[in-house]
């Protein structure tokens, strides 16, 4: 019986320290603020401007240029 009791208190100290080992504490930083983009004109009033955006990469955030774009298969009319 006391073989029993130790192999369980042995097997559940193995358990708890790999739960514990498994946690890992990451720290996300927030995007950077959103930079200001000059819109150009559009190409045809069909043209929507889609703003540009931070897209994360691993560690870093990378900026995306906002774009036109037409939204077919949809008709808007």
């Amino acid at each position: 019986m006391k073989n029993n009791l130790k192999v369980i208190a042995i097997g559940t100290l193995l358990i708890g320290a790999q739960l514990l080992t498994n946690c890992v504490a990451t720290v996300r930083r927030p995007p950077p603020p959103a930079r200001v983009e000059v819109i150009p004109v559009a190409p045809s009033p069909r043209h929507v401007w889609v703003p540009g955006h931070y897209v994360r990469r691993g560690r870093n955030y990378i900026w995306v240029n906002g774009f036109y774009a037409t939204n077919r298969g949809r008709r808007g009319y």
